[in-house]
């Protein structure tokens, strides 16, 4: 599975496509369809949920995510019960998972069901891989390393700066104060349920991360030769 963090930038193009001839099924989220590194690797399976990505919202991002989709029926796409009356004409063979949440409240992760984990694309994509009943997942990508970019001013205004996605350049810092009431606690407090959500439901699943260096501590981390760059 291939979430958009820094660390899959570690994935070697040639290895993984050699697997998925050999019958891997690669699982990928949000805008990996516009990067270079899926010029080489087209995934089986792809996960959106966040609003940016709908197709009837009107960017330049949401336009070229969905021409590419269109030009790749091959790819089996799941996506939130809510876009069904898009997509049902659009793209008939969609898989839809419940996208209502109850953080906190539950630790289900069925996506039958309203979900008990952060509203992360990766981890829902997470969520479906299990239901779906693989033996052993391989993830990267999920290194949850945002806080990283936030800088609080003389005023004790906290910005935002540069990009932790593997295919995204560095971006001008922006003040997201609004955000954030309670200032950095607030921020941080956000990342560390990140964190603790993958422990609190997740942490029994057949997970293997192929990140060492990765934040994340809820799965065995493994540095496996078969997909990653010498």
């Amino acid at each position: 599975m291939i979430a958009n963090g820094h660390s899959t930038s570690n994935l070697d193009p040639h290895k993984m496509s050699k697997a998925i001839k050999g019958g891997l099924d690669v699982f990928a989220l949000n805008s990996f369809l516009l990067s270079d590194l899926a010029r080489q690797i087209t995934p089986s399976h792809y996960i959106l949920s966040d609003g940016a990505h709908h197709p009837d919202v009107k960017s330049d991002l949401s336009s070229a995510l969905w021409n590419v989709l269109d030009a790749h029926p091959e790819i089996q796409l799941i996506t939130p019960h809510g876009w069904y009356p898009t997509l049902r004409a659009r793209r008939p063979s969609t898989i839809y998972f419940n996208d209502c949440g109850l953080e906190g409240w539950t630790k289900n992760i069925s996506p039958l069901r309203p979900r008990g984990y952060i509203s992360l694309t990766a981890y829902k994509a997470l969520a479906l891989a299990i239901h779906l009943g693989y033996e052993r997942i391989h993830i990267i990508g999920f290194d949850n390393s945002n806080y990283l970019n936030y800088q609080v001013d003389e005023s004790g205004r906290i910005f935002y700066g540069g990009d932790t996605h593997f295919y995204s350049a560095d971006s001008p810092a922006t003040q997201v104060s609004d955000m954030y009431p309670q200032g950095m606690a607030d921020c941080l407090f956000d990342f560390s349920l990140c964190l603790l959500d993958l422990e609190r439901c997740f942490g029994r699943a057949p997970i293997y991360n192929l990140d060492p260096g990765s934040n994340t501590r809820a799965f065995t981390k493994i540095a496996d030769s078969r997909f990653l760059l010498d």
